[in-house]
């Protein structure tokens, strides 16, 4: 007892020597510095005040730090007091004046003398990296406001101006380290947050538009495409949205594979689903936390899905080869050029539609490879998407042969006029059982490039003014200075029941990780 009584004596005395000796340190500490000679703000310019207080500063916290350890509560205790003397609130407003004036010349050095004139004065230091972010910001905030009306719909646009204010931010203070977190701050704000997001009332927007404009590159192909793929990876970097990049870059690839926008692109693909990989791993060691967050949202299932969505494309191109070696085996008649691709449903952002009717001609093809594929995988089944299959008819009824290329649909259609003379649009949906919304926009399309032709509509039509009771026929003196012809083109509805599905999805995803947060 008398031990412990010892201890607590001793504590007591101690913090009484502790109180004692701060109180005599900070009023000493005080007195000092209030006789000494700082120039005046209103004869002096900002920066030789603020130079006098940083060596005021830095003698002060040399000298203390050489027997009162970091730690202790004395040292912080000299800190405010000294902000108390030297940077009052007048003080302070005329000092983060002139630091907004220096940021916003941009000059490197004039930044870095400041940073060292400030960076051991917590409050001064706080006042300048608050200001370079908002300075990084709001640059960003206005150059994205001036190209808003265009770049909402302009992925290219929009991404490229975003790559331009970060290199021109880098050059200033992305070299310096103690500038790094205050750098990627900024970034991060304008990015996910600015007139193009909240024009489309979304923070999402930014992570879309990346995706498309990949998706555009790797569309089109481009000799400097791998140091796009670098750039693209910068903005990755701080979009938030990560899982509706990965939805919109995945429903992309989709339609590129499937499509085969690009016949050399597979290449290209292989190269940023690996940067995509590349930049998991690199970021995924930072800390455990982390590490698990990353593998919620851009682990490694964010690229697998893509790996294993290039794995299908391959060995579909197998299949084909192996159903063509069956066919000229089995039955050399149905032989045809005809290509197939298996997609695993769990990978593809495809939706379901109901079925149509196929002629003859189109059912005994896929009746064949049916066959084929069922008594290879026993238990599997087979789903057509027939609004994302196309393929090639060659005219007959035309002076001169063309090959159409053409949907599905299209050729369902078209398929129509070898047994009939004309049509009326009614007993084109009954003999196709195409849904009606759809089946306008494909009469639309063939009407438009004058293969099909119908006497009730006028010049300027548009797909809504076909009416049930319109007559379809074949233009029987279609020409055209091609031979080739594409009239295959997208269905409004098909892409966006796709993108009702895709956001459905992301809601969805988003919901589960919620509830397996709140467990």
């Amino acid at each position: 007892m008398n031990f412990r009584i010892n201890i607590q004596e001793a504590n007591q005395l101690l913090t009484s020597i502790k109180k004692y000796f701060e109180n005599e340190f900070l009023r000493d500490a005080e007195d000092f510095y209030l006789k000494q000679k700082t120039p005046s703000l209103e004869s002096k310019s900002i920066n030789e005040n603020l130079t006098q207080i940083s060596e005021y500063f830095n003698q002060e916290m040399n000298f203390s730090e050489s027997f009162l350890p970091p730690s202790k509560s004395t040292l912080q205790l000299l800190i405010n007091k000294f902000e108390e003397i030297f940077l009052s609130d007048s003080n302070l407003t005329s000092i983060t004046n002139e630091m907004r004036t220096i940021i916003s010349t941009e000059k490197v050095e004039d930044i870095k003398h400041l940073w060292e004139l400030v960076n051991r004065i917590p409050k001064a230091k706080t006042k300048l990296l608050d200001m370079i972010t908002d300075h990084i910001y709001q640059f960003g905030i206005n150059t994205i406001q001036r190209i808003s009306e265009t770049a909402i719909d302009d992925p290219e646009t929009y991404v490229k101006e975003l790559i331009n204010i970060y290199k021109k931010f880098l050059e200033i203070f992305g070299t310096e380290s103690y500038f790094e977190a205050t750098f990627d701050k900024a970034c991060h704000k304008f990015i996910n947050n600015n007139a193009i997001t909240q024009k489309a009332d979304t923070t999402t927007k930014s992570a879309e538009l990346l995706a498309r404009y990949c998706d555009e590159l790797l569309q089109k192909g481009d000799e400097t495409i791998k140091e796009k793929f670098n750039e693209i990876l910068i903005i990755f970097n701080y979009i938030e949205d990560k899982d509706v990049y990965e939805k919109f870059y995945r429903k992309m690839l989709s339609k590129r594979l499937v499509d085969q926008l690009r016949t050399d692109g597979d290449d290209d693909e292989k190269l940023m689903i690996s940067k995509l990989k590349v930049y998991n791993l690199s970021i995924m060691i930072l800390t455990l936390h982390f590490t698990l967050f990353l593998q919620q949202t851009c682990g490694f299932e964010y690229t697998s899905r893509f790996e294993r969505m290039m794995h299908d494309v391959d060995v579909s191109k197998n299949l084909t080869n192996e159903y063509q070696s069956y066919c000229k085996t089995n039955n050399p008649k149905s032989i045809v050029n005809f290509s197939v691709m298996v997609l695993n449903s769990n990978l593809w952002p495809f939706s379901s539609l109901p079925n149509v009717i196929l002629l003859v001609e189109l059912k005994a093809i896929l009746d064949s490879f049916t066959d084929f594929y069922t008594h290879r995988h026993n238990g599997r089944k087979l789903m057509w998407l027939h609004q994302h299959s196309k393929g090639e008819i060659q005219t007959y009824f035309t002076k001169k042969k063309y090959t159409l290329q053409v949907s599905t649909y299209q050729m369902i259609v078209l398929l129509l006029f070898n047994e009939n003379i004309k049509l009326t649009v009614e007993e084109i949906r009954d003999k196709t059982q195409i849904r009606p919304e759809l089946l306008v926009q494909v009469l639309y399309s063939l009407l438009e490039s004058k293969i099909l032709l119908c006497q009730e509509i006028t010049e300027n039509f548009q797909d809504h003014d076909i009416q049930m009771n319109h007559t379809i026929e074949l233009t029987k003196n279609f020409t055209s200075k091609k031979i080739r012809i594409n009239l295959n083109v997208p269905l409004r509805s098909i892409e966006q029941q796709d993108l009702e599905c895709l956001n459905i999805s992301i809601d969805k995803d988003r919901y589960l990780v919620i509830q397996v947060d709140k467990n």
